[in-house]
Protein backbone atom coordinates (compact mmCIF):
# COMPACT_ATOMS: atom_id res chain seq x y z
CA UNK A 1 0.00 0.00 0.00
CA UNK A 2 1.76 3.13 -1.25
CA UNK A 3 0.62 5.93 1.00
CA UNK A 4 1.63 7.59 4.26
CA UNK A 5 0.24 4.71 6.33
CA UNK A 6 2.03 2.08 4.26
CA UNK A 7 5.36 3.92 4.42
CA UNK A 8 5.10 4.39 8.19
CA UNK A 9 4.28 0.72 8.64
CA UNK A 10 7.38 -0.39 6.73
CA UNK A 11 9.35 1.45 9.40
CA UNK A 12 7.23 -0.13 12.14
CA UNK A 13 7.81 -3.64 10.79
CA UNK A 14 11.56 -3.04 10.42
CA UNK A 15 11.73 -1.95 14.07
CA UNK A 16 9.42 -4.72 15.31
CA UNK A 17 6.71 -2.25 16.27
CA UNK A 18 2.99 -2.92 15.94
CA UNK A 19 1.70 -1.57 12.62
CA UNK A 20 -0.88 1.19 12.54
CA UNK A 21 -4.26 1.15 10.82
CA UNK A 22 -6.29 3.81 9.09
CA UNK A 23 -8.41 3.97 12.27
CA UNK A 24 -5.68 4.74 14.80
CA UNK A 25 -3.19 6.48 12.49
CA UNK A 26 -4.12 10.08 13.32
CA UNK A 27 -4.32 9.48 17.08
CA UNK A 28 -1.09 7.48 17.45
CA UNK A 29 1.43 9.02 19.86
CA UNK A 30 4.85 8.28 21.33
CA UNK A 31 7.19 6.35 19.05
CA UNK A 32 4.71 6.54 16.17
CA UNK A 33 5.11 10.30 15.93
CA UNK A 34 8.81 9.73 15.30
CA UNK A 35 7.99 7.14 12.63
CA UNK A 36 5.78 9.69 10.86
CA UNK A 37 8.48 12.33 11.23
CA UNK A 38 11.03 9.92 9.78
CA UNK A 39 8.95 9.25 6.66
CA UNK A 40 8.27 12.94 6.10
CA UNK A 41 11.93 13.81 6.66
CA UNK A 42 12.93 11.27 4.02
CA UNK A 43 10.38 12.50 1.48
CA UNK A 44 11.33 16.11 2.20
CA UNK A 45 15.05 15.40 1.74
CA UNK A 46 14.41 13.81 -1.66
CA UNK A 47 12.16 16.66 -2.81
CA UNK A 48 14.54 19.38 -1.61
CA UNK A 49 17.83 17.76 -2.61
CA UNK A 50 18.61 20.56 -5.07
CA UNK A 51 17.31 19.13 -8.33
CA UNK A 52 14.07 19.69 -10.21
CA UNK A 53 12.43 16.26 -10.24
CA UNK A 54 10.09 15.75 -13.21
CA UNK A 55 7.47 14.24 -10.89
CA UNK A 56 7.25 17.62 -9.13
CA UNK A 57 6.80 19.51 -12.39
CA UNK A 58 3.60 21.56 -12.33
CA UNK A 59 1.64 23.55 -14.91
CA UNK A 60 -0.28 26.54 -13.62
CA UNK A 61 -3.10 28.44 -15.32
CA UNK A 62 -3.77 32.06 -14.45
CA UNK A 63 -6.30 34.62 -15.67
CA UNK A 64 -4.61 38.01 -15.88
CA UNK A 65 -6.18 41.11 -14.39
CA UNK A 66 -6.48 43.97 -16.91
CA UNK A 67 -3.76 46.61 -16.37
CA UNK A 68 -2.07 44.55 -13.60
CA UNK A 69 1.60 43.81 -14.27
CA UNK A 70 2.91 41.82 -11.26
CA UNK A 71 1.71 38.50 -9.86
CA UNK A 72 2.99 36.37 -6.95
CA UNK A 73 4.74 33.04 -7.39
CA UNK A 74 2.69 30.00 -6.34
CA UNK A 75 3.33 29.21 -2.67
CA UNK A 76 4.77 25.77 -3.51
CA UNK A 77 7.06 26.97 -6.30
CA UNK A 78 10.71 25.98 -6.01
CA UNK A 79 11.87 27.13 -9.44
CA UNK A 80 9.89 29.00 -12.07
CA UNK A 81 10.51 28.06 -15.72
CA UNK A 82 10.66 31.55 -17.20
CA UNK A 83 10.75 30.25 -20.78
CA UNK A 84 7.48 28.33 -20.29
CA UNK A 85 5.08 31.30 -20.16
CA UNK A 86 2.51 31.35 -22.93
CA UNK A 87 -0.61 33.30 -23.67
CA UNK A 88 -3.54 31.00 -24.45
CA UNK A 89 -5.39 31.62 -27.69
CA UNK A 90 -8.97 32.82 -27.43
CA UNK A 91 -11.06 33.74 -30.46
CA UNK A 92 -13.43 35.81 -28.33
CA UNK A 93 -10.46 38.01 -27.38
CA UNK A 94 -9.04 37.97 -30.90
CA UNK A 95 -5.73 36.52 -29.68
CA UNK A 96 -3.72 33.47 -30.75
CA UNK A 97 -1.53 31.28 -28.57
CA UNK A 98 1.94 32.79 -28.24
CA UNK A 99 5.06 32.41 -26.10
CA UNK A 100 6.01 35.29 -23.80
CA UNK A 101 9.66 36.18 -24.20
CA UNK A 102 11.61 36.35 -20.90
CA UNK A 103 13.37 39.56 -19.87
CA UNK A 104 15.85 39.98 -17.04
CA UNK A 105 14.80 42.47 -14.38
CA UNK A 106 17.44 45.06 -15.31
CA UNK A 107 16.28 45.09 -18.92
CA UNK A 108 12.72 45.59 -17.73
CA UNK A 109 13.70 48.54 -15.52
CA UNK A 110 15.70 50.21 -18.26
CA UNK A 111 13.27 49.84 -21.13
CA UNK A 112 9.78 48.99 -19.91
CA UNK A 113 9.14 50.22 -16.36
CA UNK A 114 7.03 53.13 -17.61
CA UNK A 115 4.49 50.60 -18.81
CA UNK A 116 3.77 49.51 -15.26
CA UNK A 117 3.19 53.01 -13.94
CA UNK A 118 1.13 54.10 -16.95
CA UNK A 119 -0.71 50.83 -17.47
CA UNK A 120 -3.86 52.54 -18.71
CA UNK A 121 -1.84 54.09 -21.54
CA UNK A 122 0.37 51.13 -22.50
CA UNK A 123 -2.09 48.27 -21.98
CA UNK A 124 -2.07 45.78 -24.85
CA UNK A 125 -1.60 42.10 -25.64
CA UNK A 126 1.32 40.89 -23.45
CA UNK A 127 4.54 39.90 -25.18
CA UNK A 128 7.11 39.55 -22.36
CA UNK A 129 7.57 38.19 -18.86
CA UNK A 130 10.13 39.11 -16.20
CA UNK A 131 10.99 37.97 -12.69
CA UNK A 132 11.20 40.42 -9.80
CA UNK A 133 13.53 40.24 -6.78
CA UNK A 134 10.56 39.81 -4.40
CA UNK A 135 9.36 36.44 -5.76
CA UNK A 136 6.88 37.77 -8.26
CA UNK A 137 6.70 37.78 -12.02
CA UNK A 138 5.59 40.58 -14.29
CA UNK A 139 3.73 40.62 -17.61
CA UNK A 140 4.23 43.42 -20.14
CA UNK A 141 2.68 45.25 -21.80
CA UNK A 142 0.03 45.44 -19.08
CA UNK A 143 -2.86 43.28 -20.29
CA UNK A 144 -5.78 45.13 -21.80
CA UNK A 145 -8.08 42.13 -21.28
CA UNK A 146 -8.43 39.17 -18.91
CA UNK A 147 -6.15 36.91 -20.93
CA UNK A 148 -5.35 33.41 -19.73
CA UNK A 149 -1.72 32.33 -19.43
CA UNK A 150 -0.01 29.07 -18.57
CA UNK A 151 3.43 28.53 -17.10
CA UNK A 152 5.42 25.75 -15.48
CA UNK A 153 7.41 25.40 -12.29
CA UNK A 154 9.11 22.89 -10.07
CA UNK A 155 7.23 22.57 -6.80
CA UNK A 156 8.00 21.52 -3.23
CA UNK A 157 5.14 19.28 -2.07
CA UNK A 158 3.67 19.71 1.39
CA UNK A 159 4.40 17.16 4.12
CA UNK A 160 2.22 14.05 4.31
CA UNK A 161 -0.48 14.32 6.99
CA UNK A 162 -3.43 11.99 6.44
CA UNK A 163 -3.02 8.21 6.38
CA UNK A 164 -3.98 8.02 2.70
CA UNK A 165 -1.74 10.87 1.49
CA UNK A 166 0.47 9.72 -1.39
CA UNK A 167 3.93 11.19 -2.14
CA UNK A 168 4.64 12.65 -5.57
CA UNK A 169 7.72 10.40 -5.70
CA UNK A 170 6.92 7.41 -7.96
CA UNK A 171 6.00 4.19 -6.15
CA UNK A 172 8.85 2.34 -7.82
CA UNK A 173 11.18 4.46 -5.65
CA UNK A 174 9.47 3.69 -2.35
CA UNK A 175 12.56 1.72 -1.24
CA UNK A 176 14.53 4.98 -1.32
CA UNK A 177 11.94 6.65 0.90
CA UNK A 178 12.16 3.63 3.23
CA UNK A 179 15.96 3.81 3.44
CA UNK A 180 15.73 7.47 4.31
CA UNK A 181 12.97 6.91 6.84
CA UNK A 182 15.05 4.20 8.54
CA UNK A 183 18.03 6.55 8.68
CA UNK A 184 15.96 9.20 10.43
CA UNK A 185 14.23 6.65 12.68
CA UNK A 186 17.58 5.34 13.93
CA UNK A 187 18.87 8.90 14.21
CA UNK A 188 15.89 9.90 16.35
CA UNK A 189 16.57 6.86 18.57
CA UNK A 190 20.22 7.81 18.99
CA UNK A 191 21.46 4.68 17.19
CA UNK A 192 24.28 6.35 15.28
CA UNK A 193 25.87 3.14 13.98
CA UNK A 194 22.72 1.90 12.21
CA UNK A 195 21.83 5.43 11.12
CA UNK A 196 25.15 5.75 9.26
CA UNK A 197 24.56 2.46 7.42
CA UNK A 198 21.05 3.49 6.39
CA UNK A 199 22.26 6.91 5.30
CA UNK A 200 24.70 5.33 2.87
CA UNK A 201 21.89 3.32 1.26
CA UNK A 202 19.68 6.41 1.20
CA UNK A 203 22.30 8.50 -0.60
CA UNK A 204 22.92 5.69 -3.09
CA UNK A 205 19.20 5.54 -3.83
CA UNK A 206 18.99 9.30 -4.40
CA UNK A 207 21.92 9.10 -6.83
CA UNK A 208 20.14 6.32 -8.71
CA UNK A 209 17.05 8.50 -8.89
CA UNK A 210 19.18 11.27 -10.40
CA UNK A 211 20.40 8.87 -13.09
CA UNK A 212 16.86 7.75 -13.91
CA UNK A 213 14.87 10.97 -13.64
CA UNK A 214 17.34 13.83 -14.15
CA UNK A 215 20.07 12.68 -16.54
CA UNK A 216 17.64 10.75 -18.74
CA UNK A 217 15.15 13.62 -18.63
CA UNK A 218 17.83 16.11 -19.70
CA UNK A 219 18.67 13.90 -22.67
CA UNK A 220 15.02 13.68 -23.71
CA UNK A 221 14.52 17.44 -23.40
CA UNK A 222 17.63 18.10 -25.47
CA UNK A 223 16.18 16.12 -28.39
CA UNK A 224 12.72 17.67 -28.38
CA UNK A 225 11.72 20.34 -30.88
CA UNK A 226 9.31 23.08 -29.88
CA UNK A 227 6.73 23.70 -32.55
Amino acid sequence: MYNFLGLVNTVNWALNETPLTDVNFSSATGYYLDAKRAVNASVRKINQIGVEWPFNHTTETLVLTPEQVRYPFPATAKKLMMNSFRLEGDTSQNVTTRWLAPLDYEAYLQAYSDMEYKSDVYKNIPTNVFRTPDLKFGIIPPPDKAYQIQYEFSSIPADLEEWDDVPTIPEIMKHVIHDGAMYYAYFFRGNTEKAVIQEQGFNTGINQMRDIYIHRSEYVRSTQLRK
